[in-house]
Parts: C-alpha cells; structure tokens; sequence
C-alpha cells in the first residue's frame, strides 16, 4: 500500500510474502486516519484463512530482554505490544464500520523481531504475540492460536477481503504517516494516544534523538481550535522546563507548527521514552 520506512522493513515484508502459503494476502506499510487526524502505521496487515493479524515489524538487533510492558535492547524501551494491540483495535474498529460481516472477524496483534532470534521476553502477552523468523510463519498459520486468544471468531469472507481493501486503498487519500519533521528523520513510533502521537526522531545533522510528540490538529479545524492545541504543548513544554535535567526528568524545546500536527520535542534520555 505504501513504501517501506527502510530496508530491513522491506526484508521482513519478502520474507512474509515468500513463506506464506498462496492463500494468504499480505499488505505492506498500510495507515489509517482517526477523525481526530491520529494517523496510525500498520506494517504489514496479513489476511490468513482464519484471522487478519497486524504484524508491527521491528529490525532490532542483539539480545532482546524484557516483559510485557518494557524491553531492554539494552537500553530499556517500551514493549511495542501495546501500540500493536491498540492498532489492531483500530482496524477492527473501522472493519465494524465498513460492514458486519467485516466486523466478524478475529483481529489479532502480533509483533515480528525480523533481525534477531536471541529474545528473552517474558509475560502472559508475549508468549503467543512475539515472534523472529523462525516462528512467525507457522503463528500466521496456527488457527489454534486464534482459538486461544478468542471467545469466538468468522474466518475472512471474500465481501470481508473487499472491505478491507478498500479501507486500506481508501486511505491513500488522506493524510500520510511522518517519515521527516524538519531536521528530524523518524525512526520509529513510540506511542499513540487520544490527542497525540510519539514518534522517536533523529537529527540528520547531529544524531541527537528527540521524543516528537505531535498533537494532531483536525483537518477542518478553526484557528481558534488550533490556538487550543499549540497552548497545551507550550503548557507541556514549559512543566518540563521547570522540572530540570535530572536523572530520568524529560526536558523540552519549544513548540512548532508542521504539516502534521503541533510538534512537541522532548530531549530523550537513554531508558527513558
């Protein structure tokens, strides 16, 4: 649907598109817009014969440590779990809108470590939702899986696979995802959450990373809606100013207007995000 961030997303894709039987659809860097103007990323929405998964694809290298909620890459991060599960919600959010049979259907997370086979993530959700190379392909296969996970489910109609397709294609449309905010090039998304979006930038100048945190602006927005939303990130801005710089206290530059949103940086400190 949309170009892959970097190559090691694109590797990931193949290798999905090439180890899943012929019946299975895949569905590269597809995104969906909220009313809001949240736009979230799916990597790869694959189609099987009984579910459709949203696969979030992470090329990390190296020991992977962690739990449900952090992992440690070494440097501690959050589990990319939930952002996953809240992106599959929103699929099958607008599934339900588009048709009930659509809506039917199971939609699950998973999350594919397309760079490492030396994971020790530990907890209740990792167990069935985390996976490398050498078991993604047979949990995209695995309708058990699906039984364990769900109380009930309807495998994928052909109506159900026009449905989504057209969701995808559809938005084509509207707004895209940020690969760049100024001087920045994303690396990754961090978070997502009512009125913003996290996303994890990199100065093409410095290497310096920051914390984006972009609170979306309605399309249709009234100036004055927009004065609301770029006086809470100054608000923001200014409590973490005040906080200081000590260990583990966020610190934040000013905020600015782009394409995307009310663009928040927060200085970003190893272990903390």
């Amino acid at each position: 649907i949309g170009e892959s961030a970097h190559d090691a997303e694109r590797q990931a894709l193949r290798f999905l598109v090439e180890g899943l039987p012929p019946e299975y659809t895949v569905y590269g860097n597809a995104w969906l817009v909220e009313r809001s103007g949240v736009i979230y990323e799916l990597d790869a929405v694959v189609v099987a014969p009984h579910a459709i998964f949203v696969v979030e694809i992470k090329s990390y290298r190296g020991r992977i440590e962690g739990t449900d909620n952090d992992w440690w890459l070494p440097q501690k991060t959050r589990s990319p779990l939930k952002l996953n599960r809240i992106t599959a919600q929103v699929l099958k959010t607008h599934l339900r809108s588009a048709s009930y049979q659509a809506g039917q259907v199971w939609t699950e997370g998973l999350v594919f470590l397309s760079a490492t086979t030396d994971v020790g993530v530990r907890g209740p959700a990792s167990q069935d939702r985390v996976h490398t190379r050498k078991t993604i392909l047979a949990a995209l296969q695995d309708a058990a899986l699906i039984d364990r996970l769900s109380r009930s489910r309807a495998a994928p109609s052909a109506a159900a696979e026009r449905d989504l397709l057209e969701l995808l294609t559809g938005a084509q449309s509207g707004p895209r995802p940020v690969r760049r905010v100024r001087e920045y090039e994303i690396v990754e998304t961090l978070d997502h959450q009512e009125t913003f979006t996290e996303l994890l930038g990199r100065n093409t100048l410095s290497s310096v990373e920051r914390v984006l945190r972009i609170y979306s602006v309605p399309p249709l927005a009234t100036d004055a809606q927009r004065d609301r939303v770029t006086e809470r990130a100054r608000w923001e801005a200014q409590v973490l100013g005040r906080l200081g710089r000590g260990e583990g206290i966020l610190s934040a530059d000013p905020p600015f207007a782009e394409e995307a949103g009310i663009v928040l940086p927060i200085e970003h400190f190893k272990g903390i995000t």
